[in-house]
């Protein structure tokens, strides 16, 4: 589970009986994330796995697409290292 506070990431994690808290390793959290202005023809299940692998560990994407209207926009379930620099664009190349 993560929360923001004073604009920082906080992740929590449930211990379980007798778990040591030293050993536990938080370093990844789950997102929803938008990705926008993209061609109507790459809005595919192919094209949110590999934003996702780009971004993280690609986990699900949203199945309903919206193709009318101002929000032209997929979104992508995705892992992600916290420890690692969030990487905020990539760039696409149709065709030749």
């Amino acid at each position: 589970m993560s929360w923001f506070f004073n604009n920082y990431l906080l992740l929590l994690q449930k211990l379980e009986i007798g778990e040591d808290p030293l050993q536990l390793s938080i370093h990844h959290a789950l997102f929803w994330v938008q990705i926008h202005d993209l061609p109507l023809g790459l809005m595919s299940k192919t094209m949110a796995r590999r934003f996702g692998a780009f971004l993280g560990e690609f986990l699900d994407y949203d199945t309903w697409i919206p193709s009318i209207g101002v929000q032209r926009f997929m979104r992508v379930r995705v892992c992600i290292d916290v420890r690692l620099p969030l990487k905020r664009k990539k760039k696409v190349l149709l065709g030749q």
